[in-house]
């Protein structure tokens, strides 16, 4: 059996679980609609202290947000899809796997990239509804190039996601510790990436925990590219420091001291933290089957 043929196996089993492909986009969703309801609120009346409520000031807060649930749903919806992992561990199929002509290094990646494609056209799915969203309240359609860079991000943030994932993953052997892991991971994974909270009102040791964790950089990415137009709307006319200031205030760019970190070297911990991650679960997995 090839690495093609597991990764096909994989997919098929994750699509015949309906439920589990809705409830996977399910969260990031309410996550949007709690945005919608109270949070959106909270930033706007953050603004109306310094100027006024404009159209574009709405789409900078919303923009913000959309940021951060595209870089949330890379992880949640790759970890629903490596619930086939697990049930693979429970019911002895990975011992099945390994008696035929496998390598536990192709076992493992096949898990990677199928939570990979599933991360992306979830995303993906997430991106039109957000871009929807955005239309609504006024903002025009991001233009073709804006496009490719979010594709590009989110193919990116999922690889990512999709390692980190299984490197937990690797340790647990049943269903019932899985579904404890989503639950608890599904509740904190928000605020360590710094998405409800503007990072700049955080005590500075969280601050440094939220932007040591290398999954956090795939939502100043996302920032970066969907609010950078807008910003400079919003900050027109204005003293360069405030619209500094608030880059640093809402994590539109990370800042350690003196260091600020440029998207390139983002991208750059995202790419080594991918291959690291998925590296230690495939050590994790040969040690586990000895």
């Amino acid at each position: 059996m090839t690495w093609l043929a597991l990764v096909e196996r994989h997919n098929k089993i994750f699509r015949r679980d309906k439920l589990s492909m809705f409830f996977s986009l399910l969260s990031v969703l309410i996550m949007l609609a709690l945005y919608v309801l109270f949070l959106q609120k909270t930033q706007l009346d953050s603004f109306e202290q310094q100027m006024t409520i404009t159209t574009d000031v709405r789409l900078l807060v919303s923009e913000w947000m959309i940021a951060g649930l595209l870089s949330i749903s890379a992880i949640t919806t790759t970890l629903g899809a490596l619930g086939i992992a697990v049930r693979d561990m429970e019911f002895k199929v990975k011992a099945d796997f390994l008696t035929a002509p496998i390598s536990r290094t192709v076992l493992q990646l096949s898990y990677v990239i199928n939570a990979s494609i599933v991360g992306v056209f979830m995303s993906l799915i997430i991106l039109i509804i957000a871009e929807i969203y955005l239309y609504i309240q006024g903002g025009l359609l991001l233009p073709f190039v804006v496009n490719l860079q979010l594709i590009g991000l989110i193919i990116l943030s999922v690889f990512v996601a999709s390692a980190f994932n299984v490197m937990f993953v690797a340790f647990i052997d049943s269903l019932n510790a899985f579904s404890a892991l989503s639950t608890v991971l599904g509740t904190v994974i928000g605020f360590i990436c710094g998405i409800y909270i503007p990072i700049g009102v955080l005590p500075e040791a969280v601050q440094k925990v939220i932007i040591l964790f290398p999954l956090s950089h795939s939502t100043v990415l996302f920032r970066d590219v969907l609010m950078s137009q807008t910003i400079d709307k919003v900050f027109h006319g204005l003293p360069k420091e405030v619209q500094t200031n608030y880059e640093s205030m809402f994590g539109m760019v990370y800042q350690l001291g003196e260091y600020s970190f440029t998207p390139l070297v983002s991208i750059v911990i995202l790419v080594l933290c991918g291959i690291v991650f998925t590296s230690i679960a495939i050590v994790i997995m040969r040690m586990k089957n000895r």
